[in-house]
């Protein structure tokens, strides 16, 4: 077992010449196109506060007669990018990935003007379907999901992000604990660890974490009235949630139950296995819910067999209840009714 702390450095810059200090924007600006431009002035960035999407290109161009450069750090402290010197009218570019979801602070070391760029998932490449997942069961792969004074009201992972999301209800300061299976979500570069990218609202704030052969022991301090904490890694498993199974499972069970209801037959107890596998799917349930749905089929299929079989049907033809068989064969021989046959034939004297 072996722990870390991944935390916000503070401000970063090296001032090489006193300046003025530089307001800056509460609104940001937003920018949807592949490109953003930012002008850097003799009194800061224009603008200075932008939020653009994953995969945007940010170019910085110096729109000042004096030497500047743009500099930032991760949440981690480790160098984002770093322009070096940039003339009157040169450009620097950079690219933020889908790594960089978050918020940015970069700066001007001569002036000491510093600007703010948020990185939002690019929502027209993702449908970004947030699976639900069960925390309250430990084999889902999180457990030991809770805030020291807040509520979480809801867990769920983003497979096109690599994500896990957690929702909560805080009026305060607060910490977020839990534990990540790492079959379930993990962030590995070349076999070794790395830092999740975790975001609270979408800013990026630093997390401590202890983490072992098996899982993830995360501790995220977050501010008051934080909604969501999202969590990106590298690699998320849906196929370990259960999800692909479950879903194949009610697929299946949907079109049994549908066939043999078009056909005439009542299969309300079919009916009601397969509303309880949908409700256990939705709530994350995964496992439960597959096992439920091969239930409903197989209750399905023997109400079609029994249909077969020439079980009581009501004024409409369709079967009431299995029964006793022997007892419905006997009481139509003696009365000499029709049975349909597997080809739907009305056949006497069965």
């Amino acid at each position: 077992m072996w722990s870390r702390i991944f935390l916000l450095p503070a401000f970063l810059a090296v001032v090489f010449a006193a300046g003025p200090v530089f307001a800056q924007s509460e609104q940001p600006d937003r920018c949807d196109s592949e490109v953003c431009y930012i002008e850097i002035t003799g009194e800061g960035f224009v603008p200075d506060n932008l939020v653009v999407n994953a995969g945007a290109t940010a170019v910085w161009r110096n729109a000042d007669d004096k030497v500047h450069a743009v500099a930032s750090y991760s949440p981690a402290g480790d160098l984002l990018f770093n322009s070096t010197f940039l003339k009157s009218g040169d450009v620097f570019e950079f690219t933020f990935t889908g790594h960089d979801l978050g918020f940015h602070e970069y700066f001007e070391a001569s002036t000491g003007a510093t600007g703010h760029i948020e990185v939002a998932p690019n929502l027209g490449n993702y449908s970004l379907e947030r699976l639900p997942v069960d925390s309250a069961n430990p084999a889902s792969g999180v457990k030991g999901v809770t805030l020291i004074k807040g509520n979480v009201t809801a867990v769920g992972v983003l497979p096109e992000l690599n994500s896990l999301t957690v929702d909560t209800q805080t009026e305060s300061s607060d910490v977020l604990r839990l534990s990540i299976d790492r079959r379930l979500l993990d962030a590995t570069e070349e076999g070794e660890d790395i830092e999740f990218q975790v975001l609270a609202n979408e800013r990026a704030v630093g997390y401590r974490e202890i983490a072992t052969a098996s899982e993830r022991m995360l501790s995220i301090p977050i501010s008051k009235n934080v909604k969501t904490v999202q969590i990106t890694g590298t690699q998320v498993s849906t196929e370990f949630l259960g999800y692909e199974g479950a879903k194949a499972a009610i697929d299946e069970a949907d079109l049994v139950v549908s066939g043999y209801r078009k056909g005439g037959i009542v299969v309300s107890e079919a009916d009601g296995m397969l509303m309880q596998a949908k409700d256990a799917f939705a709530g994350g349930k995964y496992p439960f819910s597959q096992g439920l749905a091969g239930e409903a089929i197989d209750v399905a299929h023997n109400a079609g067999r029994a249909a077969v079989r020439g079980g009581p049907r009501d004024g409409r033809g369709r079967v009431l209840h299995t029964g006793d068989q022997d007892f419905w064969h006997k009481r139509r021989r003696r009365r000499g009714d029709a049975a349909p046959d597997k080809g739907g034939l009305c056949v006497r004297g069965l």
